[in-house]
């Protein structure tokens, strides 16, 4: 119950999930290559591809981090409709349900902002586009257009780990109870 080690530990954990991202983006630029080649894994087309691309990439994020900051902010418009039609002291259970759509909505724009950032990688590797600001705005335009398929799927894969938690938190609190009773 170290202070100071808890403010070490979380800034260390922050910049592994940064890095990681970081050589994920690298990564993918390559396994994209070799997919919109259509044939299998060769090493020279996914190293050079992941090298080719990672630049481009990493444009890519620049540009999108105002859309990061539009969609990530859709948790607040709770806030606004709550102080509205509620005023500054609501009562608790407004308070405790309101909280949970701050976070449905923080999740839906997390979600929204990885849809629209795959995509423009996408775009970018298959079509060859180096002006970034193309590719996203392409990429945004794509997945409105098609928000039922696209979110259809992304919702499926978040829906099926959230499944995946419950059930292991099951699992897990039946094999602490029956530790605690024996």
């Amino acid at each position: 119950y170290n202070k100071g080690a808890t403010s070490a530990i979380t800034g260390i954990i922050i910049i592994s999930f940064i890095l990681c991202w970081i050589f994920s983006l690298f990564l993918s630029g390559g396994a994209f290559s070799v997919y919109s080649v259509g044939r299998g894994y060769d090493a020279p087309l996914f190293w050079s591809g992941a090298a080719q691309n990672f630049g481009r990439f990493i444009r890519l994020l620049l540009y999108a981090l105002p859309l990061f900051a539009i969609l990530f902010s859709l948790q607040f418009i709770e806030t606004g409709f709550r102080r509205l039609f509620f005023g500054s002291d609501p009562y608790e259970n407004i308070i405790y349900w309101g909280e949970w759509i701050k976070v449905g909505l923080c999740y839906l724009g997390i979600l929204l902002f990885g849809l629209v950032f795959d995509y423009a990688r996408i775009y970018t590797v298959l079509s060859g586009e180096r002006r970034m600001r193309y590719s996203i705005w392409r990429a945004i335009r794509f997945t409105f257009k098609n928000i039922g398929l696209t979110f259809g799927l992304a919702f499926i894969l978040f829906f099926a780990g959230a499944v995946a938690l419950v059930i292991y938190n099951l699992i897990a609190d039946r094999d602490r109870k029956s530790t605690r009773l024996n």
